[in-house]
């Protein structure tokens, strides 16, 4: 046999040595095979947590610095659902667990293993770097967050002890890490929900602009007390000015223990603004208008206290609340149950409504005549609903109109006078009430009134 023949052949024979040593050893034995699992980025569900709040009754958030409890309630009156029940060493701010636990009702993973190790150290979850228990009904669902992954792009997390194990972004790793008691303690100026609030003052230059109060907690119904006396608008000051108040918060702490105020304008500040908790004495706040480096800050302490607080001035929207935004544009509403009649004065003419009840059934009387309730209904619809189109205040001299009086069952009664400002009536003005300053006016029109008379007064 030639020798290049014979060099062929083992060549042969150590190629088929060398493969099938590879097959044994690679794929029968997998000795050096590789361990790590396979992942899954696109067509898989990734949804991880997935809950309502309301499906919710506690979620307890565990990081490097602390354990959370928070539950949710459905108090309707509450502005936030969220109830802090520990740590109990600091006050917090209900919007910030607000905003921490509705953010961890829905984790997406970035990616998914098919082959899942059955040491559940691999991934960090015997030593989890944070945990989220997420307590319903039915029982508690757990959210474990493990080691960071070898190259730092996110975190691996299960639910169910590592039987799935997805990877996240490190931002729901750090939105879990936020929860500390710095974040959760209150930076904010005021009362912390919006129920809470009984009573608020601005004042402006030394000039008082407007004073709002209600007497039962969590009620919609507001009151203005002054400048002027009158029905408070109650979807302005609900949802404008009472959610400035309560999300009002200092930026930083400009000065600790300031001697001189001066030089910050809290002396004489361009700004006062009383803020009262149900079952507490009023916060007063003091704040210069003086911005710092034209920036968009103000200055800002607590009457009698000391430290001195930079504010953001676009947080302040009701330094822009005038005395009649806040008033309701609806003049007046009387209800007919809680009427024993009415009566009208135009110039000479008189027309009263008698209201009784004799069983089940209502008896009108106009001025002693009984009429149907139909006969009246354009009268009374137009008397005792009575919107403005226009409020302000008015000194000038005016022309009296026309005047109802109010007669209620509880034998109280309630007069309101329209005027009128010009020779021909064309504007008409309700008087409601008064201090020294002027008279609150609201511009609406009567003639659904006079058309009601007019009828009357045709024998129509």
């Amino acid at each position: 046999m030639k020798k290049s023949n014979l060099i062929l052949i083992i060549t042969l024979f150590v190629a088929i040595l060398m493969v099938g040593v590879y097959f044994l050893l690679f794929q029968v034995f997998d000795i050096f095979g590789d361990k790590t699992p396979e992942v899954t980025q696109g067509g898989d569900d990734l949804t991880i947590i997935n809950f309502k709040e309301s499906e919710l009754k506690q979620i307890t958030i565990v990081n490097s610095n602390d354990t959370y409890i928070f539950s949710y309630s459905d108090d309707e009156s509450l502005d936030f659902k969220w109830i802090k029940e520990h740590p109990n060493t600091f006050e917090e701010y209900p919007y910030y667990a607000y905003k921490y636990c509705s953010a961890l009702l829905t984790v997406v993973g970035m990616s998914k293993f098919d082959e899942v190790s059955a040491d559940i150290s691999v991934y960090g979850f015997d030593k989890p770097t944070a945990q989220v228990k997420y307590g319903t009904e039915e029982g508690v669902v757990e959210l474990i967050i493990g080691s960071a992954t070898p190259t730092n792009s996110g975190y691996y997390a299960t639910v169910d002890s590592g039987r799935t194990v997805y990877i996240v972004s490190n931002s729901v790793f750090e939105s879990i890490e936020a929860f500390t008691v710095e974040n959760l303690a209150s930076d904010y100026l005021f009362v912390n929900r919006k129920d809470r609030v009984q009573e608020v003052a601005f004042v402006r230059n030394g000039e008082l602009i407007w004073h709002i109060r209600r007497e039962v907690m969590g009620e919609k119904n507001w009151a203005v007390i002054a400048p002027v006396t009158a029905l408070g608008e109650r979807t302005t000051i609900e949802d404008s000015l009472l959610v400035d108040l309560v999300n009002l918060q200092y930026q930083t702490i400009e000065e600790k223990d300031c001697q001189d105020l001066s030089k910050y304008g809290l002396d004489n500040p361009s700004y006062k603004l009383y803020v009262q908790e149900y079952g507490k004495s009023p916060t007063v706040l003091l704040v210069s208008a003086r911005e710092t480096g034209g920036n968009g800050k103000m200055y800002a302490c607590y009457e009698g206290e000391d430290d001195v607080f930079l504010i953001n001035q676009y947080d302040m929207g009701f330094l822009d609340i005038t005395t009649f935004s806040l008033v309701a544009s609806v003049a007046y509403y009387a209800e007919i149950k809680t009427l024993a009649g009415f009566e009208y004065k135009l110039g000479d003419l008189t027309y009263r409504v008698d209201i009784s009840k004799e069983g089940d059934e209502f008896i009108y009387k106009l001025n002693d005549k009984v009429v149907a309730y139909e006969d009246i209904i354009s009268l009374y619809t137009s008397g005792v609903w009575i919107q403005a189109d226009e409020i302000f205040l008015l000194t000038v001299e005016e022309t009296d109109y026309l005047a109802i009086t109010y007669y209620f069952k509880d034998g109280t009664t309630r007069q309101l006078e329209f005027r009128s400002l010009d020779d021909q009536g064309a504007q008409y003005l309700l008087y409601d009430d008064g201090f020294a300053t002027g008279l609150l006016f609201y511009r609406t029109s009567l003639q659904p009134i006079v058309d009601a008379i007019s009828v009357l007064q045709s024998g129509n």
